[in-house]
């Protein structure tokens, strides 16, 4: 029931930076900004440099204070018995500890969200869209300089999905520190924590090497050329080719390795050619286009478990391929 309500009204309380858990918004949405914001900085020109930071938070559900969450729920404008409700399945339990073989005196914790509880991805969005606001602020009141992908186009400041969260500002040392103000605010009254170690900072093409090296020693985070992955897909900054989606083949592959064609059933294998090995691409090919060597590899995998084939035997294809893969 609480899950309803919050479901029915959190689109009302979500900003258009946040993407997850919220009706009619993708991941892919996401994806692709950073795509063409990564793209966008590759042949930056002028004297204003950009900067775009890639921050891990460290357990984001479990350090989650209750009495921050208690302030998000009524700033959101929900009533006291709902808040009352939603606490009492978030803060209703005690812990022991068991200290050489003996239990301690129960004691109730101060923090955390439960993982797996369907409740909690909702809260913690309600947490997160407060660091929204802050940002928002930020850039409302001409602190925070946020970038803009075209000329007349929106300003850029954030986007998160639930705890994955990428910052982009002007290129600048005045800027790191705004930036840092800001996540020190909201960590101090949340309990969120920036991984600074494990958080990577970009910079567009214009940005000279030593104004890098010290946006960097400002922002105690590592600078990197390769943003290595975004929400499961690799953010491209060279020409994609078959290595670009290896990873892709290397599920598929990997997935098979564990069954074996011969002691199933042509129609066993049909159904785990169409219900699991075509949906493994699926998420990549949600936004951008696989190369057409990484698509023919991956139809030729489909095809020897379909059809029974091994290395150094080949079985004859009882049906085209163009058949086989046409829609019911």
């Amino acid at each position: 029931m609480m899950i309803n309500l919050l479901k029915g009204v959190i689109t009302k309380l979500i900003g258009p930076a946040q993407a997850s858990f919220i009706p009619e918004k993708l991941s892919a949405d996401n994806i692709v900004i950073v795509q063409e914001a990564i793209h966008s900085m590759r042949r930056k020109k002028g004297k204003r440099g950009w900067m775009l930071l890639k921050l891990d938070l460290e357990k984001a559900y479990d350090i989650i204070r209750w009495d921050f969450l208690e302030d998000t729920l009524i700033a959101a404008g929900l009533s006291a018995d709902w808040v009352r409700w939603i606490l009492q399945c978030v803060a209703g339990l005690s812990m022991h500890v068991l200290w050489n073989g003996e239990k301690t005196r129960a004691f109730q914790p101060a923090r955390g969200l439960r993982q797996g509880d369907p409740l909690s991805p909702y809260l913690f969005v309600l947490c997160m869209e407060r660091l929204c606001e802050l940002i928002e602020h930020s850039v409302e009141s001409k602190m925070w300089k946020p970038i803009s992908l075209s000329r007349g186009g929106p300003k850029l400041s954030h986007i998160c999905f639930a705890d994955d969260l990428i910052l982009f500002a002007e290129a600048s040392v005045a800027q790191v520190r705004v930036v840092r103000r800001v996540l020190a605010k909201f960590c101090l009254a949340s309990g969120q924590k920036v991984s600074l170690a494990k958080s990577k900072i970009y910079f567009s093409a214009n940005v000279p090497r030593d104004a890098r090296d010290l946006i960097s020693e400002a922002s105690g985070i590592q600078q990197t050329c390769d943003m290595g992955k975004y929400l499961g897909m690799p953010v491209l900054q060279k020409r994609i080719n078959k290595e670009t989606f290896g990873d892709v083949v290397s599920r598929v592959t990997s997935r098979m390795a564990g069954w074996k064609s011969r002691v199933l059933s042509t129609v066993g294998r049909l159904t785990l050619t169409k219900a699991v090995i075509s949906l493994i691409p699926v998420h990549s090919m949600g936004t951008i286009l696989l190369p057409k060597s990484t698509l023919g590899k991956l139809d030729q995998l489909s095809r020897s478990f379909l059809w029974g084939s091994h290395i150094g035997e080949r079985k004859q294809y009882l049906v085209a391929w163009k058949r086989v893969c046409a829609p019911k």
